[in-house]
């Protein structure tokens, strides 16, 4: 045994540092729970294997459950933090959505992704891109017109 990186078998440990292409996939209590361990820190259950019964094949079946997913932004979520799929498609985590105001009447309350379908204005109000670009081409207009038609920026 080689007590220096961990395991038995010399493979490395929860020790060993690693960058963040590098990651350990093992299973634990072998085959329901396969974990993923990202530089060496708090392993993330990413999939979980149980045994189900299909009444349509007559047999005990493994079902994989997927239990973490990789959101746009590159970060590693469990799928119980994604709070819903945004306008444009993307799965949101908690700590990323808000929901537009819809200033201009245009569409309804819509879920965004922070920093990709939206962000939050100067003046602290959640816009999607499409309110962003309405607002954007009215300071627009107001500027062409020497501050004549000025609308309310938001």
């Amino acid at each position: 045994m080689d007590f220096r990186d961990g395991t038995p078998t010399g493979g490395g440990g929860q020790d060993v540092r690693k960058g963040p292409e590098e990651q350990d996939v093992f299973w634990l209590n072998r085959p329901f729970r396969r974990f993923l361990r990202v530089n060496g820190g708090r392993p993330i259950l990413v999939a979980s294997k149980e045994h189900v019964f299909d009444p349509a094949l007559n047999r005990n079946v493994v079902k994989e459950v997927d239990e973490a997913m990789t959101d746009p932004s590159g970060r590693l979520v469990r799928v119980d933090e994604i709070v819903g799929q945004s306008w444009t498609g993307l799965m949101v985590p908690v700590g990323a959505a808000f929901i537009c105001i819809d200033p201009f009447r245009e569409h309804g309350s819509r879920l965004c992704y922070a920093g990709f379908d939206g962000y939050v204005t100067e003046q602290g109000n959640p816009l999607c891109n499409d309110c962003i670009e309405r607002n954007d081409k009215n300071a627009f207009w107001s500027w062409l017109s020497f501050g004549v038609w000025n609308p309310q920026r938001y």
